[in-house]
């Protein structure tokens, strides 16, 4: 019994081995790299669209300040959303009455 375990666990140490080897020797696909390009405004005025909070669109747009995703955040004014601004603060103020 013990020398078929023996026998057992060297053939398996050699499978590991010879499996790992392979796996060293076996060629990789070569690497290419992408080009990074930062976000276009268009971009980041569909994140603004989607009523993305800004510190939601800083960490998407990896900025490190608040300040620089604000500045691109509202770089673009958004008509659409400048009129619903207008309309939402007057019906609040009693002007549509």
């Amino acid at each position: 019994m013990r020398q078929v375990l023996s026998a057992a666990l060297t053939r398996a140490a050699r499978e590991e081995l010879i499996s790992r080897n392979v796996a060293r020797l076996a060629e990789l696909p070569a690497w290419e790299p992408c080009e990074i390009r930062p976000w276009s405004a268009d971009e980041v005025s569909l994140l603004k669209k989607l009523h993305v909070p800004p510190r939601d669109a800083q960490m998407i747009l990896g900025h490190a300040h608040i300040s620089t995703t604000m500045q691109i955040y509202t770089l673009h004014v958004d008509e659409e959303a400048r009129d619903d601004a207008l309309i939402g603060l007057d019906k609040l103020l009693g002007g549509g009455r």
